[in-house]
């Protein structure tokens, strides 16, 4: 079974350090050609993300705003520009009325031994706390929180 990490961009693979220095990017659409100039992540954040998937074995599924304007692949090729050519992006979440219900929706027809959620905003379900590292703004995915996500990853799921 898979470990999946559901994965916010604004707030974790970019923060108010890499907009003081860049903008915020994802300003661009599904046709044009990811480049550093328009998706403007922290290439430390992307390795900190990196840094759970190789402990952990984890795949990502974007639960972030992005994901309504790209595909899976066009954020394969966004992690590709920031020297991460196979991160193992699966998939994303429907859009529903709160990311916790999306969660939920999307490991209701996966099955998951482990799973942990990145973001910025805690918008997530009681049940959900535990597996959540919430991130910041100002920051992003700090090593601390990577570390953190990377225990989270190895407590499986109670399956009942």
């Amino acid at each position: 079974m898979k470990k999946i990490i559901f994965l916010d961009i604004d707030g974790v693979l970019n923060s108010s350090a890499t907009a003081l220095k860049y903008g915020f990017g994802g300003w661009f659409q599904e046709t044009d050609v990811a480049t550093r100039h328009n998706v403007l992540w922290g290439q430390d954040l992307v390795h900190n993300l990196k840094y759970i998937v190789e402990r952990t074995g984890a795949e990502i599924v974007i639960s972030s705003a992005w994901r309504i304007s790209f595909s899976p692949d066009k954020f394969k090729e966004m992690f590709a520009i920031y020297y991460w050519p196979d991160a193992p992006v699966i998939d994303k979440t429907m859009k529903l009325s709160n990311r916790g219900l999306e969660v939920n929706e999307w490991l209701s027809r996966h099955q998951v031994s482990s799973y942990v959620i990145l973001d910025d905003n805690n918008w997530f379900l009681t049940e959900q706390q535990s597996r959540f590292v919430q991130t910041s703004i100002d920051d992003g995915l700090t090593l601390d929180h990577a570390k953190r996500a990377v225990e989270i990853l190895s407590q499986d799921l109670l399956l009942g």
